[in-house]
């Protein structure tokens, strides 16, 4: 056993690692999530942004509004952070062409206007190569986004014509397009790659809770409150855990767990330099995932570091048991969804009937 202590007392430091973790980031949890829809339970859903919130901010300071941009996170920051990101969609969906299956065929002319269009509003400078690729990504994600809104406005219909002949209001003035659009939604090719896509973000493990801020917005924020930054292991149990509604799925509990236990184990073994929060990121949540590219990036990346042997065994055997937890919590998800299904039964009794003769057979 490696200096340190008993295998208890190390568990016991590892509860007490994670409570100190958490306490301090508790009060910043944001309850906003894309939670799993409960049946007969109406969803209040936030309504399109028309941009009314910028243009008071603007008409209030009578002039653009100043965009601190984090060129090492490569977003915006501050308090303006959140209006600009939502002005891409106002923007985008005032201008994008519905024509336009994905944002690769966006003429360029086009996306050219909306970056205008947007840089009207704020002072930033859209030649900088950083800010002029966060702005044509954002807006990228917002058309793929507005072309799902645009697919449950067409899915309200059971008839085709009917749908032609009820645009929504803002694209009432598009009347060709969305009907050209309609053509679309109905077509057999559309409908095999709608399915594909269906399977594949059923495929999604962790949906996270941060709502439309970045994870470098709220990597702010969180230090700001706190006076200090509190590392990226922080950061995570911010993005996928709520007060209100904890963890988004029990995958990122254990991926957060194994993280608190491999900076224990890597505090408390001598002789070995302590791993950062970023190397812990890498190990656990894997170099491709969002979260590591996101925050680290692939400039930052460990790859060519070489961790020390000890290291990679005890991230090993980390792996190998939170793999292990993570089966073992599929396979009561199992069984907690079935005894559910069952209780839902009309004729379901966690008592089972017994007939009282077997009794009586026994006894004698």
């Amino acid at each position: 056993m490696a200096p340190g202590g008993s295998r208890r007392s190390r568990s016991v430091a590892g509860a007490q690692a994670r409570n100190e973790l958490a306490a301090p980031i508790n009060s910043l949890s944001n309850s906003s999530s894309n939670a799993i829809p409960v049946a007969n339970v109406k969803k209040n859903k936030r309504s399109k942004s028309r941009g009314l919130k910028l243009d008071k901010l603007i008409h209030q300071s009578q002039a653009p509004l100043a965009i601190e941009f984090c060129e090492i996170m490569k977003v915006p920051v501050g308090a303006n952070a959140a209006v600009l990101a939502s002005d891409t969609g106002v923007v985008l969906r005032k201008i994008a062409p519905l024509g336009a299956k994905k944002w690769k065929d966006v003429p360029e002319s086009q996306r050219i206007l909306m970056i205008d269009d947007i840089a009207s509003k704020f002072v930033i400078d859209v030649h900088n190569p950083i800010i002029r690729n966060y702005l044509l990504d954002k807006l990228a994600t917002r058309f793929k986004n507005f072309r799902h809104q645009l697919k449950k406005e067409f899915e309200q219909y059971l008839i085709v014509e009917e749908a032609k002949r009820n645009p929504p209001k803002d694209l009432r003035h598009k009347q060709a397009e969305w009907e050209s659009l309609c053509d679309y939604f109905s077509s057999e090719a559309f409908k095999i790659r709608s399915e594909t896509n269906k399977q594949n973000r059923s495929k999604v493990s962790s949906v996270h809770r941060g709502g439309s801020k970045s994870h470098a917005q709220h990597l702010n924020e969180m230090t700001e409150t706190l006076g200090e930054s509190p590392g990226l292991i922080a950061l995570f149990r911010k993005m996928f855990w709520s007060e209100a509604k904890g963890w988004s799925s029990m995958e990122a509990k254990a991926k957060y767990d194994q993280m608190i236990d491999m900076k224990e184990n890597s505090n408390i073994e001598e002789n070995v330099k302590p791993l950062t929060d970023n190397q812990i990121c890498e190990i656990v949540l894997g170099k491709k995932s969002n979260f590591v590219k996101k925050m680290i990036g692939p400039s930052k990346l460990t790859s060519n570091v070489a961790l020390s042997q000890q290291n990679q065994e005890m991230a090993k055997t980390i792996e190998e048991q939170a793999k292990k937890i993570n089966e073992q919590d599929n396979r009561l998800q199992v069984v907690e969804d079935f005894i559910k299904f069952m209780k839902e039964q009309p004729s379901f009794s966690l008592t089972p009937s017994v007939d009282p003769a077997l009794f009586d057979s026994q006894s004698q």
